[in-house]
This record gives structure tokens, C-alpha cells and sequence, in this order.
């Protein structure tokens, strides 16, 4: 299945690939693209293992985060990096995401639901703290926001033993209407965009 991913583009994301990226970088990440983000959209969350892509795609490291930025930087992917300073900050994301739920739909064909419940809220919620906030991804949860609040984002049974001791942390739910102490309705953060 994963090697035919890059396949299951849709004809307009493949139209955008193919002529932005020879346009804006060169013709030969256009195929680049192609597979990484077909990488992406058959992941639940893509946590990257650069040298295992390079290798299966066989591209050098370099062509990889290249892959990465570009796709980015075209708005089909979000590079949610980890907390970190120095050179731990430098290159690798710490998650990959689709830029949004409507790119599961486009890529895939459908939502698969069941499997990728988990990377569609992911997804969705970070697309919607991106644009006003900072995001990283949080060794322990999901994600920070702003450097300062954490979120782990889940369905209504999800409980807070992920995030008992931390600060200033908070649950973003599916499935719920209304929050409770630290349970946040994940569809609120739908208001930000």
C-alpha cells in the first residue's frame, strides 16, 4: 500500500506539484514531492526517520528535508517542529502533517475515519493554532502552543492522566459539546482560524 500512496494523489494536488515546484525550486523534487507527500497522507502522523525515507526513496537526507520545506512552503504540509534550542531545532520536524483535513479527502479519496481518527483531530487542530499561534510538538502531549500551554488532543473518553502533572495543560476533545475543568471541545478551535 505505501508504495502506491504517491498514486493516489488527486489530479489538482498533482497539478499544483507538478508546476510549482519546477517553477519554484527544480523539476526534480516535483517526483520528491509527490511520494513524500503521499508518505504523509498514508501515515496516521508522520514522525520522520529521515535516513529510512532517503533510503526507500532512495534521495539523499538533504533532498528529504528540502522535500519537506517545500512542501510546506506550498501549503500542502505542516512541520510541526519539537520544543528545542540550538541544534536540536535546526531541521527535523518532530510531526507531519497534512495541511488540513480537506488534503486527506483530496490525497486519499475519502477520510478513513476509523484508522486515522487520531491524525485527522491532530491535523485539525493544529491547522487551526498555526495560523495565529506558535506550535511545537511536547515530549510528553501532542502539542505547545505559544510556548506556554500544552494540548493533547483525543476523543470524549480520553482521560487527564496524560497531562496530570503537567502545567497548564488541557485535553482538546472530539465528541464533546461542552468543556469541563481542563476538557476543551476540539470543534472550538475552530474559532481561531
Amino acid at each position: 500500500m505505501k508504495a502506491k500512496a504517491p498514486l493516489l494523489i488527486a489530479p489538482s494536488v498533482s497539478f499544483l506539484i507538478d508546476n510549482l515546484c519546477p517553477f519554484l525550486y527544480s523539476k526534480k523534487y516535483s517526483c520528491l514531492a509527490k511520494k513524500i507527500l503521499g508518505l504523509v497522507a498514508s501515515s496516521t502522523c508522520l514522525v520522520p526517520n529521515v535516513d529510512k525515507i532517503s533510503k526507500n526513496l532512495r534521495v539523499t537526507r538533504e533532498a528529504v528535508y528540502n522535500g519537506f520545506i517545500y512542501l510546506e512552503q506550498a501549503g500542502l504540509i505542516q512541520n510541526i517542529y519539537p520544543e528545542a534550542r540550538g541544534m536540536k531545532l535546526i531541521r527535523k520536524p518532530g510531526k507531519i502533517y497534512l495541511n488540513n483535513t480537506n488534503l486527506l479527502y483530496a490525497i486519499n479519496g475519502t477520510l478513513p475515519l476509523e484508522s486515522n481518527r487520531g491524525a485527522i483531530r491532530e491535523t485539525f487542530f493544529s491547522n487551526q493554532l498555526r495560523v495565529n499561534h506558535s506550535l511545537n510538538t511536547h515530549e510528553k502531549t501532542d502539542f505547545t502552543v505559544d510556548q506556554s500551554t500544552i494540548f493533547e488532543v483525543g476523543g470524549k473518553n480520553k482521560t487527564d492522566e496524560q497531562i496530570r502533572s503537567l502545567q497548564n495543560a488541557y485535553l482538546a476533545l472530539d465528541g464533546i459539546t461542552v468543556g469541563i475543568g481542563n476538557r476543551i471541545p476540539l470543534y472550538l478551535f475552530g474559532f481561531l482560524y
